[in-house]
């Protein structure tokens, strides 16, 4: 959320960029989910990683893998902002895992 409403972009343009990187900071907590997933989407030889797959899928509908290839800057001040507004949001109870501060800017590396 914070995200899509500090650059003005949409929830699903802004899920689809963080959906490979979160699933693969989770995958470990939530390894038997995300194999399910791809279980039932993909024939057993092209099976992989839930991150991966998704990497892929957003490759084929030509969705940027980093938010840096839409122009977006993430400076200190704007890194600063997202970071309070995630933790204050309400998102991360429904994390499958704990997430410090220092992991959320990790995270926000990745997308950047």
């Amino acid at each position: 959320h914070p995200i899509g409403a500090l650059f003005g972009l949409s929830h699903g343009l802004v899920n689809a960029v963080l959906l490979p990187v979160v699933s693969e900071f989770n995958y470990q907590f939530s390894e038997s989910k995300f194999n399910h997933i791809s279980k039932c989407i993909l024939p057993v030889e092209s099976r992989k990683r839930f991150h991966n797959l998704l990497k892929d899928f957003n490759k084929k509908l030509k969705v940027p893998l980093k938010f840096s290839q839409l122009g977006l800057v993430l400076d200190k001040k704007t890194e600063d902002k997202i970071v309070y507004d995630v933790k204050h949001s309400g998102v991360l109870k429904c994390n499958p895992r704990k997430v410090s501060e220092k992991e959320i800017r990790g995270i926000l590396k990745k997308l950047w």
